[in-house]
């Protein structure tokens, strides 16, 4: 077995969950045209600001989060009864991230990109993806194509970034023993929501959380607020950073029971 073995194995374990998660999605949005009657519908389920986070996208997101935190052991485990080299699992697991990412960023710009076609004509129902939301004038200043091109890049690179973040933890609660992950669990998140803004309320005298805002928007769009370029970007340095480090924690990564 190599790389390519890992690969399959992996891709085959998503294609169910995938299926499952997009019959579920086709579902809501057959319900919502049929329920709509004559009101005005937004489709967004997040308001962040005052911008909002599409509904679609966000739950992709989170769909590839959590398969990124169930992707390691048994596929470590599988690999290693059958004399797989660690960097072969994870150079397999990078082709998954890679091919799943696309995928289902493709599919989630044809929804979009056929949605929003129905919003014209049918005026009660208003969709609007990830990329019309946060660039909402480069959305209304480009073309179709250059529309649907930049948001199926900007949706890869931020399920790309999804998927690493989530296989980095789980590799690395792999590594750690009860107590590790206890204070790793509650003390990374009391770092960022509790200690964190203090210190960036000490130290630059203004509300934190107009600076976790206004730093956030710097890294999706730019210093105007609208390059998606930026975004891309960010996704792919959070792409790269997070598996970098999964890497290094595969190569020392003990056979456990």
């Amino acid at each position: 077995m190599n790389s390519k073995s890992v690969y399959k194995y992996q891709l085959n374990d998503f294609k169910k969950s995938i299926m499952i998660f997009y019959l579920v999605i086709a579902c809501i949005f057959v319900l919502i045209f049929l329920s709509t009657g004559t009101k005005l519908l937004t489709i967004n389920s997040l308001k962040i600001g005052p911008g909002s986070v599409s509904g679609l996208e966000l739950a992709s997101v989170i769909f590839l989060f959590v398969g990124g935190l169930n992707m390691f052991r048994e596929a470590f485990r599988f690999s290693m009864q059958n004399g797989v080299s660690r960097k072969s699992i994870w150079t397999g697991t990078v082709l998954t991230f890679l091919t799943v990412g696309g995928v289902m960023a493709l599919i989630d710009t044809a929804i979009r990109m056929a949605l929003l076609s129905l919003s014209v004509p049918r005026s009660n129902v208003k969709m609007q993806g990830f990329y019309d939301l946060m660039y909402p004038q480069r959305s209304l200043n480009n073309g179709m194509i250059q529309n649907a091109l930049e948001g199926f890049l900007l949706n890869f690179c931020m399920y790309a970034a999804a998927l690493a973040v989530g296989y980095f933890i789980t590799v690395g609660y792999y590594h750690m023993n009860k107590i590790a992950k206890i204070i790793v669990s509650i003390g990374v998140p009391a770092f960022i929501m509790i200690l964190l803004p203090i210190l960036i309320g000490i130290f630059s005298k203004s509300d934190p959380s107009y600076e976790y805002y206004h730093a956030t928007r710097v890294a999706l769009g730019g210093s105007n607020y609208d390059n998606p370029y930026f975004a891309m970007g960010s996704g792919l340095l959070v792409s790269a950073v997070f598996l970098g480090l999964a890497y290094l924690m595969v190569r020392r990564a003990p056979i456990k029971d």
